[in-house]
């Protein structure tokens, strides 16, 4: 037994590898730790994200199932008095700042009017869609994201009810289109703690932005879908990886979570060095006590070896 600890190579295998194989285990375990750690942040912060989205939309679905449901706006409408059902909604706009403003439609698709009034009355062709869409499903139905052309040029969501007979709930009467500002929805983004380098996107059922901190969604209608994680989460997928942006041009790492009631989705990324920062300090700070260590060891091993 004596003969083997005379033997250098023994002695430092002995002393040295215990040292090495530990910080090897525990440089990896942290590795894995904190990668875990980013990626569950990202994660919850985008169920957060589409957990709140979904909430507001409710809302503006409740609001417009209260308008729409109205038993004196409806005789009105039925009665073909038109304005006096524009008079009812008047006050709607300035008491809901979400809100863009309202379009009334006879059963048809005529435009019949807008709150807050303005000239212009020529239909959209999303709105076109829209309706025809109700006609047949006769339920409420969100739109993607299209330009008011009848009111200053900025990008909007509808958001478009049915109208139905008092006397009969399978009889269309009207429908009215509520139309809900991306700068409100962005400002519920805005409210979630996401570092600074990291972003989250709302996109609608065609791949376009509806909020994104890196572009003016006001006035420019962008489109996401060619996006491999954007056609994940329009398809109900939820995740999270690391997956380069063609848009970008760099890798990412990005969490996206559909909404369970809509054909949107979330996606919450940011630049790898952003993401992994803590990671890689903490790395930094084990390998430098891994060295130390090694380095200890092997100064002992040789001392005893010389000795």
């Amino acid at each position: 037994m004596r003969q083997l600890f005379r033997k250098p190579f023994i002695v430092f295998i002995l002393i040295v590898m215990p040292s090495i194989t530990i910080g090897i285990y525990s440089y990896f375990k942290l590795y894995n730790n904190l990668t875990e750690t980013a990626f569950s942040r990202r994660s919850s912060i985008a169920y957060l994200s589409s957990t709140l989205l979904e909430e507001h939309l409710e809302r503006i679905k409740d609001i417009g199932v209260s308008l729409s449901t109205r038993v004196k706006f409806r005789n009105l409408i039925k009665s073909q008095k038109w304005n006096e059902a524009k008079e009812i909604l008047f006050d709607v706009p300035s008491n809901f700042p979400i809100i863009h403003n309202i379009d009334i439609f006879s059963s048809d698709g005529e435009f019949q009017g807008k709150i807050p009034s303005i000239v212009d009355s020529t239909a959209l062709n999303t709105e076109t869609t829209i309706l025809n869409t109700i006609k047949t499903t006769l339920k409420p139905i969100l739109s993607d994201v299209h330009t008011d052309k009848k009111k200053n040029g900025k990008n909007i969501v509808s958001y478009a009810f049915p109208v139905l007979d008092i006397n009969n709930k399978n009889k269309l009467i009207a429908i009215i289109s509520i139309d809900i500002k991306l700068s409100a929805i962005a400002e519920w983004s805005n409210n979630i703690d996401i570092e600074k380098s990291g972003n989250i996107y709302i996109v609608d059922q065609k791949g376009q932005l509806v909020s994104s901190k890196h572009h003016d969604v006001d006035f420019e209608i962008v489109n996401y879908s060619s996006i491999p994680v954007v056609q994940e989460v329009l398809s109900k997928k939820n995740g999270i990886s690391i997956s380069y942006n063609p848009i970008e041009k760099e890798d990412k790492l990005v969490a996206y979570q559909s909404l369970n009631n809509y054909n949107w989705g979330v996606i919450v990324q940011q630049n790898i060095d952003a993401a992994f920062v803590d990671r890689t300090k903490n790395l930094s700070l084990i390998l430098i006590v891994f060295v130390f260590g090694v380095t200890l060891s092997s100064v002992f091993a040789l001392i005893i070896i010389r000795s």
